[in-house]
């Protein structure tokens, strides 16, 4: 079995078996590595990934360098952390690209997705990252690494512009334009607009053989594409983070001496085996052609791309062509989807790609007219554009709160450097999100959100602008592919568990009886231990279907799914018996129809110190038919002198008699951290009432979320004792590590019991409060 780019065990392709016959002559051959780090990773796995992966690396290569030159990229996120923390480190690099044994290549700066940036972000990062290969190692990069190979054909164009000559993707972009394995003996000439780019091709076959298959049989592909002249060169590139800290791997390649025996292999078929830098390559090999690509990424990166129910059944047409024997006659041919697609499977990608795109054009007049603040701008959108939380496949990505968390940072960062301590609202509306419908963005000198009002008029995204932190960095619950798979592993080990249950009471009867035969006396359960050690126990379920694959227990437990978009203000009129218990994954407590449908704007009056937009919905309270009308206003209100900001709600009874029901407004916020100690709910007298992940039923004047660690909290406050419910909302999902259990946010929802008579009006009012205090990160 071996490990692939997707971290998971597959066996190796046929692909990689020769023929028998191995051909005379030469074969070059690039070996490309590509570190990478995001930006917000946890700095304990910066260091432990340096400690198991990078740093041994380069300790085993370097008695190797001056005989096998090696390509490297390293991303800018770790870059920079080795510059801070491992400055021997890049010193040994810096050594390694001046005696020509590493080729640095270059990349966009914080590796972000090219094709979701405008072009000037695209030409952006990749200058910035090009000057600093040049400052700090005096590399003059000809080539690009492409992140997760997301290919657009546009791409040409930036890439030569910002004078680079190659690139390198998988075999897959080729196969996907009608080229076969054996075609790709050499580098292909791309172009778009009239600018020419070279591209190499990664066979897959490679990516699934090294660091997982014996040596020797690198080499025995590799002399698959031997010839008599040498003007052919095969590319293997792929993470750096395979040598050593996905699992197993550190043994394998140091311990057991996988990456010696590699390299020795190599130079014992020196005579065949030609290593050589990509930027030689150009220079000593033709164009085996000229190739344009669709829109393609990595095989597996497509088939992540598509909507959950689709992956499975494009599972099932591979299955059922492997089964009909035509699978390796059409694998080049079924396709999955393109990266793009994943702002539409996860809206919450979408929004912080939105969100990039907003303070890009921002920062992009700040530039032209050359304000103070814009380089320092600019450097921290570029962070935020870093793609590894804009998508979720096998690594974590979207998932992961911290991840996301250090993209709207860097974004809030960016926007209040732009704006260089101007001061007073702004209020704007139009298509922000880019779904066809008009949001409205606020911005006072304390808080930026956005609000959709053809969506409930929720808010999605709440911005403390003095801590750079957004309050609502959610994810809602929703129904992943490999979900079944925890279903699966769940029965699985509940079907092993009675199975064992019912051999070991049989074997205890059984003992029990033969006990009888010899002594009358009763039973002791000990006097069966030794013999029940002897039964053929099964291997350990929880181990084998659980633990090994799942890093949290009985994960099928907490596959919940979120019928709407856990937003905040979304207004909830619940059957009169609600608890939290019932409402949090119950939607037939719900008898409003007013989440996530349209409300209208109809009133906005702004002046320089204040603001207020008013929204109205008319809709139905179904506990009857027919369903008594309803009549919803609330006001979003703003002031200077104010750290937050208030909502005023009206709700009046058009129907012709009485009504009682809950009314509650439901929060959506989230301090990253459930369990932490310095994050806590508080309430009236700011005593802890419990960490993130409490469910609450408390009556109080306000409720807190206090984040001791950024040194702020937030309240929700009324002016009279009302009821407050909370709720952690936890999200499954999978990492390279296995299955995992995730705190996203809290759900806090305020409310109060409402009887309203025929024609009559009640009122609620809220307001969201900010205080900061003295940090404990900085203490």
């Amino acid at each position: 079995m071996v490990q692939g780019t997707t971290g998971k065990w597959q066996p190796l392709k046929s692909e990689t078996k020769t023929t028998g016959v191995v051909k005379p002559g030469i074969v070059n051959f690039s070996l490309v590595l590509h570190n990478h780090q995001p930006i917000g990773n946890l700095p304990h796995v910066f260091r432990e990934v340096f400690e198991i992966a990078y740093r041994p690396f380069i300790e085993v290569y370097s008695k190797y360098a001056d005989r096998i030159p090696i390509g490297l990229h390293i991303s800018g996120p770790l870059l920079e952390w080795l510059s801070d923390y491992e400055k021997t480190y890049v010193s040994e690099i810096r050594d390694l690209v001046r005696s020509n044994s590493i080729e640095l290549v270059c990349g966009g700066m914080y590796e972000p997705i090219l094709p979701m940036l405008p072009t000037r972000d695209r030409l952006g990062q990749i200058e910035a990252m090009r000057a600093y290969l040049k400052t700090e190692f005096g590399a003059n990069s000809s080539g690009f690494w492409l992140a997760e190979r997301v290919w657009e054909q546009s791409l040409a164009t930036d890439i030569r512009t910002a004078g680079l000559e190659y690139t390198i993707v998988d075999d897959s972009h080729f196969k996907a334009a009608g080229l076969m394995e054996d075609d790709l003996t050499s580098y292909f000439l791309t172009e778009d607009r009239g600018n020419v780019l070279a591209v190499f091709a990664i066979p897959e076959a490679l990516r699934y053989a090294i660091p997982f298959k014996e040596p020797r049989e690198t080499i025995d592909y590799l002399s698959r594409f031997r010839s008599e002249t040498g003007e052919n060169v095969i590319v293997y590139a792929d993470d750096g983070e395979k040598f050593g800290s996905w699992p197993k791997t550190n043994k394998l390649i140091y311990t057991d001496g996988w990456l010696k025996k590699f390299f020795e292999e190599i130079i014992d078929n020196r005579h065949s085996v030609k290593m050589i830098l990509p930027r030689d390559a150009l220079k000593k090999c033709p164009p085996a052609g000229k190739v344009y690509f669709p829109d393609a990424s990595y095989r597996e990166m497509m088939e992540w791309a598509l909507p959950s129910n689709v992956q499975g059944e494009f599972e099932e047409a591979v299955e059922d062509a492997k089964e009909a024997g035509v699978y390796e006659g059409l694998r080049n041919f079924l396709r999955g989807g393109t990266w793009r697609n994943f702002l539409v499977r996860y809206p919450e990608a979408n929004r912080m790609y939105s969100r990039m795109l907003h303070v890009s054009f921002l920062i992009d007049k700040v530039i032209s007219e050359k304000r103070e603040g814009a380089i320092e701008a600019r450097r921290a959108l570029h962070k935020g554009q870093c793609n590894c939380a804009y998508w979720h496949g096998v690594f974590g990505g979207l998932y992961m709160p911290h991840l996301r968390d250090a993209v709207y940072a860097n974004l809030i960062a960016a926007e209040n450097l732009a704006l260089s301590g101007k001061r007073g609202f702004k209020v704007e509306e139009r298509d922000f999100n880019l779904d066809g419908s008009s949001e409205i963005f606020v911005r006072t000198d304390h808080v930026t959100l956005y609000v959709a009002p053809k969506h409930g008029a929720q808010l999605y995204e709440l911005d403390l602008r003095k801590v750079n932190f957004n309050v609502m960095n959610l994810l809602q619950r929703r129904r992943e592919h490999y979900h079944d798979k925890i279903i699966q592993q769940a029965e699985e080990a509940e079907e092993e568990r009675r199975r064992y249950e019912s051999e070991r009471r049989r074997a205890h009867d059984l003992v029990a009886d033969l006990v009888k035969t010899v002594d009358p006396q009763p039973l002791d359960e000990g006097d069966l231990s030794d013999f029940e050690t002897k039964i053929e126990k099964p291997l350990d379920v929880e181990t084998i279907h659980h633990i090994q694959r799942s890093k949290h227990e009985n994960l099928d437990q907490f596959l919940a799914y979120d019928w709407y978009p856990r937003l905040s203000l979304v207004d909830h009129l619940y059957d009169p018996e609600a608890t939290i218990e019932r409402i949090i994954d119950d939607p037939l407590m719900e008898k409003g129809n007013f989440i996530s449908q349209p409300y209208e704007v109809v009133a906005r009056k702004v002046d320089e110190k204040s603001a207020s937009i008013e929204f109205h919905r008319e809709g139905h309270f179904h506990i009857s038919d027919p369903a008594p009308v309803v009549q919803v206003s609330k006001t979003l209100l703003f002031h200077e002198d104010d750290a937050g900001f208030a909502i005023d709600y009206k709700l009046k009874n058009e129907s012709s008699r009485s009504i009682e029901f809950v009314f509650a407004v439901e929060w959506n916020l989230t301090l990253l951290s459930g369990n932490a100690v310095d994050r806590y709910f508080a309430g009236d007298d700011k005593s802890s009432l419990g960490s993130l992940e409490t469910r609450l039923d408390v009556e109080s004047k306000s409720l807190a979320i206090v984040n001791e660690w950024d040194g702020f909290l937030v309240r929700i406050a009324s002016d009279k004792k009302i009821g407050f419910w909370t709720s952690p909302i936890k999200s499954v999902s999978q990492s390279e590590d296995g299955f995992e259990l995730n705190y996203q946010q809290s759900a806090v929802f305020p409310h109060q019991k409402v009887k309203i008579d025929c024609g009559r009006e009640f009122s609620f009012g809220l307001r969201f409060e900010i205080e900061y205090f003295d940090a404990r990160k900085n203490q």
